[in-house]
């Protein structure tokens, strides 16, 4: 490849924000090395850069500013991934709480009658009945259930007002 070649193709590169960071402080060199006259429009855009950075000046202090910003954005974010695994671990300890509730409640002996049997029901009084002990137990197990839930969204609650209030 032939050095104008060259130096077009690190200009591509250059444009397109390709360009390494030593392919382009080699074109520079060779623009700043003879070939400016081939590709003046180049060598301006490197010569104002230049000028630029030497008449650069920054704040005093500034270092320290941004590595304060930076420190400051840092330890908020561990403090906000801290709290996302303290309510995915609170979650998970709610979900857990609330299954074991539900199936102690589940187990606890109903009040009202229990047949084992399995049978056809030909006669409309023991149908009636059947049916209202079924209900009686449906709003029994819903009742349970309920209750269950509203305990364990108690606890929670209280549990996470309590980390929040820690974590302050």
């Amino acid at each position: 490849m032939e050095k104008k070649e060259y130096i077009e193709e690190l200009i591509r590169k250059y444009r397109e924000a390709t360009a390494t960071e030593a392919e382009e402080q080699e074109l520079k060199d060779l623009l700043r090395g003879g070939y400016a006259a081939d590709f003046p429009d180049e060598a301006d855009i490197f010569v104002a850069m230049d000028e630029a950075k030497a008449n650069l000046q920054y704040p005093a202090g500034l270092d320290a500013k941004l590595d304060n910003l930076i420190g400051s954005l840092e330890r908020k974010e561990k403090r906000m991934n801290l709290r996302r695994r303290i309510i995915l671990f609170a979650a998970s300890a709610a979900a857990i709480f609330i299954a074991v509730v539900c199936m102690v409640k589940l187990q606890e002996p109903e009040t009202g009658p229990r047949s084992s049997n399995i049978y056809v029901v030909t006669n409309p009084h023991e149908a009636k009945k059947l049916l209202e002990t079924v209900n009686e137990s449906y709003a029994l197990l819903s009742e349970r259930c309920r209750a269950a839930v509203a305990e364990t969204d108690s606890i929670l609650n209280t549990n996470i007002k309590n980390n929040i209030k820690q974590q302050r």
